[in-house]
């Protein structure tokens, strides 16, 4: 068999052992690059009936995936032979380990427990429950194996009735009778190990038919009664398990879990049993999986390996306990001795050595100090000490460690606290969240469990309610929860542990009342870890006055803040508070992240203290201080917008983009329309540029509807003008003109010569979509000579760029160029990218008319690159059109197809309806010279329902000379007939816009 090669697949290597079941090797799967254990089933005498009940069963043990379970990973047949594949572990078996004192039997039945409660959740029996088929790993992980005799609680004849199946000294009453396994036959299975574990034999001695009657009529002598120190509850609990009857035996495998988990951490039980001297740790067994954190591991190791105290800090529920144990087991053969310091529980500093030695299993002594028998222990000893939850012992910690390291010269600290330890030669290392899927991005279904916030979820969730999967269906309500709740292990679990009550989708929409939903907890964890609120409290409660009242101001800030704007805002009338000195504390806490000269908090922790904001009454302060911090800053960037710090301004904006969306929803719900007036009336440039001009618009018809707003002066004009900016590009040209005329006015009236300029420059620009050039010429001659006037640079940039336009589409295209060329000079000395970027576009398209292709590409490219590079979109959209209908005249239609693409999502994302109907008619035009009549047909109809719903003159194609719009229709009604040409026409105008942007993405333009 060795050396064979099984299924195409598995390399037969080496033989591990063999028993009445069968032989079992090792082999390497070539498939998946993994080493795996193979057992080839003894099925002689079965027959073919036979051969395929072993492979059901091995196959309903597939089903299970747990941490304290083998995992089976297939089952077939080769040769006649039937055979599973398995996880290889590593590890010795119960039978064969060293005998463990009561606590630590205590604690490893827990995880066989667990391990039968997952498999009964499924399902399935295991009905060979013996000393033999549990192994403890190299990691002191119990995992219970050889489910080949398992099978399905649905069919539970599975396995001939009045045959004896499993283990002698472990089969209950009935199965001896020849009635069929069940849940209870395995507990009494599991009541003679958990009597082996603690008394070192078998409750039933003597021959084959001296033991059955035991089984039968034999009376159990109590544990006890072997070992004095056996508590009275164990030998209750020994008794129940290994009744005669089933109905008088534990209900469940979760039951008897219960009360190992109350019972064996009782004070009673753990004063009976120190911890004995050959112990060398007392690494509390984990009881579920542990989920990602591979890379994490290693750099804390390697930190480890490098310094000899390693701090992970984190704020409460980010794992920092469970890495720092999963951290210790993957270190279990680097170190001679492993001892877990919980300090949770303690209060007074001065208790810290005696929590020390108790872990370690040390008596006290008379006339010794604890510190002088820890030294006395560790001074030789290559241990790693796990100092847990420090944060509110923080400097009695920092002391120990930093005696315990200058004494013992083996010792390394491996620390967890919300705040590093401070001391000398410390590695203080942040453990992250979870990482989480982008909700607005989210990947394909089968992608999904690469984040690890959305495999706890699942697993945790599994975990409470048994049939709980992960759907399709359900995929996006996962992410949803996970996102929200910051990627924290723990609110993620206490949300998963609700799938009992509510399905994931109402999880996600209580999520706005995380702290009442997010409760209920393990019974074992520390009281602050059962509930959300109480792990920020535990938090919270650790921090200053002064600390406590900064974290409550900084919950007004959305998407991060800046020092500057922390001390704006967060300094009260009168304070004296030192904020750089403060927030450093928050960030050394935990409760502030610190990234690129940006503070962030976790929005699971920003919804808390708002909380304390609002029980603290400073609210209205604190969010009238943030307005007012953030209505400045917008002011003062405005003007750099049109200067040569347009892009450092532009990114700066939009970096507090969540910062002034807050303030300017905070103005609007004020009394004092002019503060929204100029809130709104100084960001709409920047709106505009990047393309928001759906919710500039709102915020602009919301400030100016306000009571108060119909003052006419400065701030309402430029309110107006920023209106008539917006709706333009959502290509509302009645609001537009109506906001720009009313703007008009007032300017006039206020005599300001350079915003009359730029506003008349938008009336001037709606009358060309609509077609009345005469009408536009006049406006835009007379924006030039206020601009003059005004002897503003940028202000006649603008409108000379606006009256280029004109004259192009009027066809005086010499004339066009001489104006754009005076433009562009303009704008190289003002230094504002983005109009350079508009003047070299118009020049371009000016090119193309004029035959002269080659200019026109160069001067696009330089345009494309400035667009690019300030991701002006308003700019971007336009010149992504022109530049395919360029490339489409020159016939490649592919190229011109990706433009139209990507100028048609862009314009789907900024709302911009006008371009949105010129990419489709564009994409018609690549597909009727592709040969797609049909399609192109649709895409045609459809932006000519476009244009005709915005009311205005298609394309204004016939005047700006890019587009062959007549050439495009034509190619098409030339490949069909008339009657099938006007069918699909009429089918194209009829699609909703959001069908017929699908479509377009969806046709093949290759």
């Amino acid at each position: 068999m060795i050396g064979t090669t099984i299924l195409n697949r598995y390399n037969i290597e080496t033989e591990l052992g063999r028993g009445g079941m069968g032989v079992v090797f090792t082999a390497h799967d070539t498939l998946l690059n993994r080493v795996v254990a193979i057992k080839f089933l003894n099925a002689s005498g079965v027959g073919t009936e036979g051969k395929a009940r072993l492979l059901q069963e091995a196959r309903a043990a597939a089903r299970l995936n747990h941490p304290n379970i083998v995992s089976v990973y297939d089952a077939a047949e080769t040769n006649g032979l039937p055979f599973i594949v398995m996880e290889l572990v590593k590890g010795v078996t119960l039978r064969n380990s060293e005998k463990l004192d009561l606590l630590d039997v205590l604690h490893m039945t827990q995880q066989i427990c667990l391990a039968l409660e997952h498999a009964h959740a499924n399902g399935i029996i295991h009905r060979d429950l013996k000393l033999e088929n549990i192994v403890i790993t190299n990691t002191q992980n119990l995992k219970l194996m050889d489910f080949g005799l398992a099978h399905s609680i649905d069919d539970a004849h599975i396995t001939e009735e009045g045959t004896l199946t499993g283990t002698l000294a472990y089969l209950a009453p009935e199965l001896i009778q020849g009635q069929p396994a069940s849940v209870k036959s395995d507990l009494y299975a599991f009541g003679i190990i958990l009597y082996e574990l603690l008394v070192g034999r078998a409750p039933f001695q003597g021959t084959v038919s001296a033991v059955l009657a035991q089984h039968m009529q034999g009376k159990v002598i109590p544990p006890s009664e072997h070992n004095a120190g056996i508590p009275i509850w164990v030998d209750d609990l020994v008794l129940r398990l290994l009744s005669k009857h089933p109905e008088d035996r534990p209900v469940s495998a979760r039951d008897v879990l219960l009360i190992l988990e109350q019972k064996s951490s009782s004070p009673a039980t753990t004063s009976l049993f120190s911890i004995s001297s050959k112990s060398k740790n007392n690494l509390p067994i984990q009881l579920t999986a542990f989920i990602g954190r591979e890379k994490e591991i290693e750099e804390v190791i390697e930190s480890i390996k490098n310094h000899r105290l390693v701090t992970l800090t984190g704020s409460g529920g980010t794992g920092k306990t469970r890495l720092s144990l999963q951290v210790a087991e993957n270190l279990l053969d680097q170190f001679e001795y492993f001892w877990f310091v919980e300090l949770a529980p303690i209060s007074d500093p001065a208790n810290i050595p005696q929590a020390i030695l108790s872990a370690m299993g040390i008596s006290e002594q008379q006339g010794k100090s604890a510190q002088e028998l820890i030294n006395e222990y560790l001074q030789d000893k290559n241990t790693l000490i796990v100092l847990d939850n420090c944060e509110h012992l923080i400097e009695a910690s920092a002391k120990i460690s930093y005696a315990l390291l200058n004494h013992a010269p083996a010792l390394k600290i491996l620390a967890s606290s919300r705040e590093a330890l401070g001391v000398k030669g410390e590695m203080a290392w942040h453990v992250p969240s979870l990482s989480v899927p982008d909700i607005n991005h989210l990947p394909e279904f089968d992608e999904l469990s690469q984040y690890e916030s959305i495999r706890l979820f699942v697993e945790r969730a599994t975990l409470a309610k048994p049939n709980f999967t992960a759907t399709k269906e359900n995929a996006a309500f996962i992410a949803q929860v996970c996102s929200r709740l910051d990627g924290i292990p723990l609110a993620i679990e206490l949300a998963a542990s609700r799938v009992k009550a509510l399905s994931v989708d109402q999880i996600a929409a209580r999520l706005d009342d995380r702290f009442r939903l997010l409760t209920g907890g393990s019974r074992t964890s520390l009281p602050r870890q059962q509930t959300l609120r109480a792990t920020i409290d535990w938090s919270y409660n650790l921090l200053t006055e002064e600390e406590k009242t900064l974290l409550r101001g900084l919950t007004v800030f959305s998407g991060g803040w800046t020092l500057e704007a922390a001390e704006s805002v967060c300094i009260q009338e009168g304070s004296e508070f030192d904020i750089l000195n403060l927030l450093s504390r928050l960030v050394d806490k935990s409760l502030v992240n610190l990234k690129d000269s940006r503070y962030r908090i976790l929005e699971t922790v920003r919804q808390y203290a708002l909380e304390k904001l609002a029980e603290s009454g400073e609210v209205d302060a604190v969010r009238d201080r943030h307005l007012d911090y953030y209505l400045k800053l917008t002011e003062r960037a405005e003007p750099k917008l049109r200067s040569a710090q347009q892009l450092i301004w532009l990114n700066r904006l939009e970096a507090e983009h969540d910062n002034l969306r807050t303030a300017l929803e905070w103005s609007l719900g004020r009394d004092d329309a002019e503060i929204s007036l100029r809130f709104t009336g100084a960001g709409w440039f920047f709106w505009g540029m990047r393309g928001y001009s759906k919710d500039g618009s709102r915020w602009l018809k919301a400030a100016l509807e306000k009571p108060g707003a119909e003052k006419r002066g400065a701030a309402r004009a430029k309110a107006l003008t920023g209106l008539a900016y917006m709706a333009r590009y959502q290509s509302d040209l009645l609001a537009s003109q109506g906001a720009a005329q009313e703007a008009v006015d007032i300017w006039r009236e206020v005599g300001d010569k350079w915003w009359l300029a730029f506003t008349l420059g938008r009336v001037g620009g709606n009358l060309l979509i609509q077609g009345d050039l005469i009408g536009a010429r006049r406006i835009q001659e007379e924006a030039v000579k206020l601009a003059r006037e005004a002897e503003d640079k940028w202000a006649l940039g603008d409108v000379l760029g606006n009256l280029g336009r004109v004259l192009k589409n009027s066809g005086d295209y010499q004339t066009a160029r001489s104006v754009q060329e005076e433009g562009l000079a303009v704008y190289r000395s003002v230094g504002d990218k983005s109009c350079i970027a508009e003047a070299l576009e118009a020049l371009g398209t000016l090119a193309h008319i004029q035959g002269d292709d080659e200019q026109a590409v160069v001067l696009y490219k330089e345009s494309l690159e400035i667009y690019r590079e300030l991701h002006y979109v308003g700019g971007l959209l336009s010149l992504l059109f022109e530049s395919g209908c360029i490339i489409q005249s020159q016939g490649d239609n592919e190229q011109a197809a990706t433009l139209f693409t990507e100028a048609l999502v862009l314009a789907q994302e900024a709302d911009d309806k006008n371009i949105l109907a010129q990419a489709l008619a564009g994409l018609g035009g690549v597909a009727g010279a592709k040969g797609r009549p049909e399609q192109a047909a649709l895409l045609l109809g459809a932006s000519e329902a476009i244009f005709n719903a915005l009311g205005v003159e298609i394309f204004s194609l016939s005047h700006h000379r890019l587009v062959d719009y007549k050439g495009w229709v034509a190619n098409v009604r030339s490949q069909l007939d008339e009657a099938t040409f006007k069918a699909v026409w009429i089918e194209g105008r009829a699609m909703t816009l959001e069908q017929s942007i699908e479509y377009a993405l969806e046709v093949d333009y290759e």
